[in-house]
């Protein structure tokens, strides 16, 4: 775990047990006309919760809307009664593809949306001369889309998008090796419940180009953990503690950087702050600017200070005990006399504390299969915990 969070944190216990799966086909048509159909699996899981006064500390520190029902079921039975005794089961669906943004199926497809769709996979089929796997058809979830019709509707970029998770599938999936580099990772949620992601340059142990797909990594993961409905992911690079120039003068790594967040990053870029940015890395930064559209760079800001950044932070309704996480960590990376400490990928008390097999370091060469699946198990399980079910599903 991250030096700045130790001790424990009182927060409600979760139980998961898979029990069973059901599988349904989906008809998309516009005005009675079908276009399209798509098949979609359910895996049913039952939860037990015992709350207590703090779950929610460095969850966001929300009350759960209205909108949203947590499940509420009995204990479970022990496994020699061979029986389930509880009241009022509840079907759980299995996450979509890494992306997606949570369970997928339950909103619908505006006309806008189907239209959008055809095209991007009509986009897609013309440029790889083949259909896009479900990884891709199945991240095209209204929560996907809707980020592409807007401020212009973009098929296009979207194609690139599925064209490059196309590319990365197998290491999204836990199957081919993401090479950890840095501490690039997920440390808590703002008032709206969009995930905030935090990196330092100085922690960097190779190339910024090494450190693409351990970022990516955690973007897709990122936007599955948002509160459902919140769009777009904060992002928090704090140059306090220096970085070596050595490290960014790749120009490929520039614009694979500028790509992705053309493309994949487009209309996800909830806020950015880049903290105490000194002038020698003000060409890095320009050249990822400069292609950035207006409204992008709008929620660009440059911020002097760990006060400045926890100001910044409040504004966005950001808890304290997430606040206070920044200002330990944000001392220890300007502290030069201090070993730099952080748990990459996940930061947060719900993970590291319920699921040990996510507690890395700073020496963690890589992200394994079992992490990936660990990892994916335990974001359905904060899913159910902090925002509950959708009525719709």
């Amino acid at each position: 775990m991250g030096a700045s969070c130790s001790g424990h944190h009182d927060v409600s216990e979760v139980e998961c047990e898979k029990i069973g799966s059901t599988s349904y086909t989906n008809t998309v048509d516009v005005d009675g006309v079908v276009i399209g159909t798509e098949e979609l699996t359910l895996t049913y899981k039952a939860q037990s919760f015992h709350s207590d006064s703090d779950r929610d500390r460095r969850l966001g520190g929300m009350s759960t809307p209205s909108s949203m029902r947590e499940p509420s079921l009995q204990p479970f039975p022990s496994e020699s009664t061979g029986s389930h005794s509880w009241e009022g089961d509840i079907g759980v669906p299995s996450l979509g593809p890494v992306g997606s943004a949570g369970w997928p199926g339950h909103e619908t497809l505006t006309e806008n949306m189907v239209s959008l769709k055809k095209d991007t996979l009509r986009l897609f089929e013309q440029s790889q001369k083949k259909k896009m796997t479900e990884f891709n058809s199945a991240f095209l979830t209204p929560m996907t889309l809707q980020t592409y019709l807007f401020p212009r509707y973009a098929p296009e970029l979207l194609a690139k998008t599925c064209e490059h998770r196309a590319a990365m599938e197998d290491k999204l999936n836990g199957r081919g090796t993401i090479r950890l580099n840095g501490s690039t990772r997920i440390v808590g949620w703002d008032g709206q419940g969009r995930t905030i992601v935090a990196m330092e340059p100085n922690t960097l142990s190779a190339s910024f180009g090494e450190m693409l797909d351990h970022f990516e990594y955690v973007y897709w993961n990122a936007l599955d953990l948002n509160k459902p409905g919140a769009i777009g992911v904060v992002f928090i690079i704090d140059v306090g503690g220096g970085f070596n120039w050595k490290q960014f003068l790749s120009m490929k790594a520039v614009i694979d950087t500028v790509n992705f967040l053309k493309n994949c990053v487009h209309g996800r870029m909830a806020a950015l702050y880049m903290v105490d940015m000194p002038s020698s890395f003000q060409g890095i930064y320009n050249a990822v600017a400069a292609t950035a559209a207006a409204d992008t760079r709008e929620r660009i800001k440059c911020i002097s200070g760990v006060d400045g950044l926890v100001e910044a932070l409040q504004q966005l309704d950001v808890d304290v005990a997430t606040t206070d996480y920044f200002r330990s960590f944000m001392l220890q990376r300007r502290d030069r006399a201090a070993a730099q400490t952080w748990n990459p990928v996940i930061d947060v008390p719900f993970f590291l504390e319920r699921f040990p097999s996510l507690i890395l370091n700073a020496d963690t060469p890589s992200i394994t299969a079992d992490f990936h699946n660990e990892f994916r198990d335990a974001v359905l399980q904060f899913r159910l915990h902090k925002w509950g079910l959708p009525d719709s599903l």
